[in-house]
């Protein structure tokens, strides 16, 4: 299945599907660390390489989903780095 033009990897797939969890814990520091902290050590443990260019217009296409109110172009700059 194709996200966004972009060949969905398995990786991709397991990311966005934690993607929503990962946004709601950014108000909590501690819980979302321990969310990244237990999905690095999986996808490390199951993924050889995985390519984060490729991940980024969809990175930003969910958090203008998930974000519609506050998400602007301003974020989108902010992310072009």
């Amino acid at each position: 299945m194709g996200i966004m033009g972009e060949e969905a990897e398995g990786w991709m797939q397991e990311l966005l599907e934690v993607f929503s969890v990962l946004v709601e814990r950014t108000s909590k520091p501690a819980a979302l660390l321990e969310e990244c902290d237990l999905l690095a050590i999986n996808m490390n443990n199951r993924y050889k390489a995985i390519n984060f260019d490729k991940f980024k217009p969809v990175m930003l296409a969910a958090l203008r989903s998930l974000l519609p109110k506050t998400w602007s172009t301003t974020h989108e700059t902010a992310w072009e780095w």
